[in-house]
């Protein structure tokens, strides 16, 4: 996972690097990965976060939109549960 620092905006957009089991298994879903990936967040960890393939991302490029609005406290605990997701997934999905 990367992203551009903060500049402006309440908006982050974390490139989300995924495992090709994971686009693969998406595509015989019929969704993007990137709604399954958040999909998979949410089931898991409670965490509500938008996929990039509704704000126009590039074919190919995995992106999530996460909002940091939120006091310090709460979305340091959201980042370590999509910490703690990202790398069980790509544990799960080698």
């Amino acid at each position: 996972m990367s992203c551009q620092p903060a500049m402006a905006g309440v908006f982050l957009y974390p490139c989300v690097h995924l495992p090709h089991r994971l686009v693969e298994e998406a595509k015989t879903l019929g969704v993007e990965a990137d709604v399954l990936y958040c999909q998979k967040l949410l089931e898991e960890e409670g965490v509500c976060l938008g996929p990039g393939c509704e704000n126009g991302q590039d074919d190919g490029n995995y992106h999530i939109r996460l909002c940091v609005l939120a006091p310090t406290a709460h979305l340091d605990e959201v980042l370590a549960r999509v910490q703690a997701f990202h790398l069980r997934l790509r544990d799960t999905f080698p």
